[in-house]
C-alpha cells in the first residue's frame, strides 16, 4: 500500500469530522459565511506559520492572505489564532500539510455554495496543474526512504490538524 493510501486510510474519520463539522455551515448566508472564514482564520496561520521554515517540505503556496482578504471585503477582523503548542517535526508537519492542501479540493466544492457577491479569494485558490500530485510524491519518496514510524507521525500530524478545524468549527457552530 502507498504511504498516500495509508494516510487517507487512517485519517478516513478525522477528515469524515471535518467535513460534518463544516456542513453545517449555509455559506449562501452572510452571517454563515463569515462563521465559517473566522473557523478557518482561527486555524490557518498557525498551520502555516508551523510548516513556513522547513525547506524538506514540497513546494506550497500560503493562503492566509486570501483569507484575511476575503474577511476585509466583509469588513471583519481577522481573529487570534490557535496556538500550537508541540512541536511539529518534518513527519508530522507532512501531515499538516496534507490537511492544509487537501483543504483546496474542498474549497473547489464550497465555491458553488457561497451567496452571490462574496468574496472568495481563499476558497477559489485551488491547486495549480501538478501541485497535489508534487505533494504526493514527495510524501511516497520520503517514506520510502524511512520506517512505519515516520508515516505514523505523518498521520498523527494530519490528525492534529484535522482537529485544529474540527475544533474551531465547532466553536464557531456554537457561537
Amino acid at each position: 500500500m502507498s504511504a498516500h493510501s495509508i494516510l487517507k486510510a487512517r485519517t478516513a474519520r478525522a477528515h469524515a469530522m471535518i467535513d460534518m463539522a463544516f456542513s453545517r455551515f449555509n455559506l449562501a448566508s452572510r452571517s454563515s459565511y463569515i462563521s465559517f472564514l473566522l473557523s478557518h482564520a482561527r486555524v490557518l496561520p498557525a498551520i502555516e506559520d508551523a510548516l513556513k521554515d522547513q525547506p524538506s517540505l514540497p513546494p506550497w503556496r500560503p493562503r492566509t492572505g486570501l483569507l484575511m482578504q476575503d474577511l476585509e471585503t466583509l469588513g471583519v477582523a481577522m481573529p487570534a489564532s490557535v496556538v500550537i503548542h508541540c512541536p511539529f517535526d518534518l513527519a508530522k508537519q507532512f501531515g499538516l500539510l496534507y490537511v492544509i492542501e487537501g483543504s483546496r479540493f474542498g474549497g473547489r466544492l464550497l465555491l458553488r455554495r457561497i451567496g452571490p457577491g462574496f468574496p472568495s479569494c481563499y476558497l477559489a485558490a485551488t491547486h495549480a496543474p501538478g501541485e497535489w500530485p508534487a505533494l504526493i510524491e514527495a510524501l511516497e519518496m520520503r517514506a520510502a526512504r524511512e520506517d512505519e514510524t515516520w508515516l505514523e507521525a505523518v498521520v498523527a500530524g494530519a490528525r492534529h490538524g484535522f482537529q485544529f478545524y474540527a475544533q474551531s468549527a465547532r466553536q464557531a457552530s456554537a457561537s
